[in-house]
């Protein structure tokens, strides 16, 4: 009787760690990308204000050169009747003749004109209003009687989202200060110099605002995300590999015990295997996790597992019998890269990738051969593994690479440029069907040829990448400095070298500054320093000098005192 598998708790705790890693990774990321995102909308705010703000000082520009000329004088029409409200002016009106009547217009005529215009065509609205407007159409709303209010507290502007007609606006509002040329038609309201008369409202709509911050946010998820997914597939990677450990001495252990099992009631065991080897082969068969299918060597479908129906949508019945190619590709013969003429002509496995229509995905069609006792190719396994998420993470993954501000080069081991990103074509002048032409050292002015880049290259290790500086020389002829750093890698079985160069011409320049402030600090040191030994030099001859007067007195004294000496012994 054979022996279960039985394998013990995992000691380690290995899922549990795993699972808390993942949770504590995307937690992370999560206020990461809000934080971010929030940034985004206080920079969409900043930008509203701007808007809204340089909307205002351009009417205000031009309400003052209405004003300082006294007014304009325009064609009355329908549009453009005689202002009832400058009538206290008696060259209100001009008859030039009897088709030409001239009326005159003050700034505030002026601008709602202007203002009802754009309106008409645009989404962005102004208004002129006051807490004691002449026009009832002049009355401020709700948010405009706050802001009236601030500027008469001392406030000299006013802005913040506001609702619209049910649509959310920024809004920006200013007052408006009653000035010398002003006062014509505005004196008899009572208005003095320097009075507020009222204010200007500009209403930018938000939704437009946020148009400009959606691709950035949208850019902003792609790139989490594909940091997400990294992340998660390194944790993923350390579970499978630290689980695959612990199994592999689990199953060593079993094993062990499996085969003493098998060695005492062999016999037995034997014809059992037999018995049931058929059944045991379907139910490995029906668990595979991708679609699977057993075809033969004329393409006719021959048996196929759970997990193909229910990708295809489709009962046994419907499948069994069938032709591969018909089934999906709906073609009438073989696709001109199908993987089973490769197994017949190579007589090994082979795999192709592919494009199934009738299920809208990519996927990587394995197929090894089955041979009968003759060794005969008898009929195919075919397993399809779905890649369509990966080849939506290779999208991402490439449109990160060309949005990254580092020069990006692909190169083979022979140094012929494979790939380049959008930087590299910007900094260097070349376009990107020319670089494809070059080699690398074409570019490099100090290593200037496939010698010379071997020797760097040779040290190199797998998934190590290698940093140091050298010298670009772009298509105008001119030089610059780059970091580069440059790892070997494999794609597609070949040695691949890639590399990210930094433009540090900016930082060559801080270190000469650098250089040449050390310098000069200390040529200043060796001056003071030169200063001070030549004081201490005229210090120490002074010493001397008074050293040396000091002996001769006592000496000078000496001599006195043997003349006394000897004065006295004559008298």
């Amino acid at each position: 009787m054979k022996t279960p598998l039985k394998f013990t708790k995992d000691p380690l705790k290995i899922r549990e760690y795993a699972i808390y890693s993942t949770i504590l990774w995307t937690l992370l990321l999560a206020v990461l990308l809000v934080l971010d995102i929030n940034l985004i909308k206080r920079e969409a705010l900043k930008r509203a204000y701007t808007y809204t703000k340089v909307g205002f000082d351009k009417d205000v520009i031009y309400r003052r050169w209405a004003s300082e000329h006294g007014g304009v004088y325009v064609k009355v029409d329908s549009n453009t009747p005689p202002n009832p409200y400058l009538s206290n002016i008696e060259d209100r009106d001009i008859i030039v003749d009897s088709n030409l009547h001239l009326t005159l217009m003050n700034p505030a005529y002026m601008t709602r004109q202007v203002y009802e215009l754009q309106n008409a065509y645009y989404q962005v609205h102004g208004h002129i209003t006051s807490l004691n407007p002449i026009r009832p159409e002049n009355t401020p709303d709700t948010w405009e009687v706050k802001a009236l209010i601030s500027f008469e507290n001392g406030e000299p502007e006013f802005s913040g989202v506001d609702t619209l007609n049910g649509k959310a606006y920024f809004r920006y509002m200013k007052p408006v200060i009653t000035e010398k040329s002003c006062l014509k038609c505005h004196a008899q309201q009572g208005y003095k110099l320097n009075d507020i008369r009222g204010g200007i409202s500009i209403s930018y709509p938000f939704d437009q605002i946020y148009i400009l911050s959606t691709g950035d946010i949208r850019n902003l998820y792609f790139m989490y995300v594909i940091i997400w997914l990294f992340g998660i597939g390194i944790i993923a990677f350390s579970y499978l590999r630290l689980k695959k450990g612990n199994i592999k001495r689990l199953v060593a252990e079993d094993a062990l015990r499996i085969l003493n099992d098998q060695l005492e009631q062999k016999v037995e065991q034997r014809s059992r295997e037999l018995q049931k080897s058929q059944r045991d082969w379907e139910n490995i068969f029906n668990t595979i996790g991708f679609p699977a299918q057993l075809i033969g060597a004329d393409y006719t479908i021959k048996n196929i597992n759970d997990e193909t129906l229910s990708s295809f949508n489709l009962k046994r019945k419907d499948i069994i019998g069938k032709k591969c190619f018909f089934l999906f590709h709906h073609a009438d013969s073989p696709a001109q890269n199908c993987p089973f003429q490769k197994v017949l002509l190579e007589n090994k496995s082979g795999s192709e990738e592919f494009y199934i229509e009738r299920l809208k995905k990519s996927y990587i069609v394995n197929c090894s051969p089955i041979y009968n006792d003759k060794d005969e190719i008898e009929s195919f396994m075919h397993i399809m593994t779905d890649i369509s998420d990966r080849k939506e993470i290779e999208l991402k993954f490439q449109t990160l690479i060309e949005q990254a501000g580092d020069a990006i080069y692909l190169s083979d081991f022979d140094g012929n440029i494979m790939e380049v990103n959008r930087q590299a074509i910007k900094e260097m002048g070349y376009t990107r069907e020319e670089f494809l032409q070059m080699k690398v050292w074409e570019l490099d002015k100090v290593y200037p040829d496939l010698a010379a880049v071997r020797t760097l290259w040779d040290t190199m290790k797998p998934n190590e990448a290698m940093t140091f500086e050298t010298t670009y020389k772009r298509k105008d002829g001119s030089f610059y400095p780059v970091e580069l750093r440059a790892g070997l890698t494999e794609i597609t079985g070949k040695k691949t070298i890639l590399g990210f160069a930094r433009n540090i011409s900016e930082r060559r320049k801080v270190e000469e500054e650098l250089k040449k402030y050390h310098e000069n600090l200390e040529l200043l040191v060796r001056e003071r320093t030169k200063e001070i030994e030549e004081k201490n030099a005229a210090l120490e001859r002074i010493n001397k000098l008074f050293v040396g007067r000091e002996l001769r007195m006592a000496e000078l004294k000496e001599e006195i005192e043997k003349l006394k000496g000897t004065a006295t012994s004559s008298v």
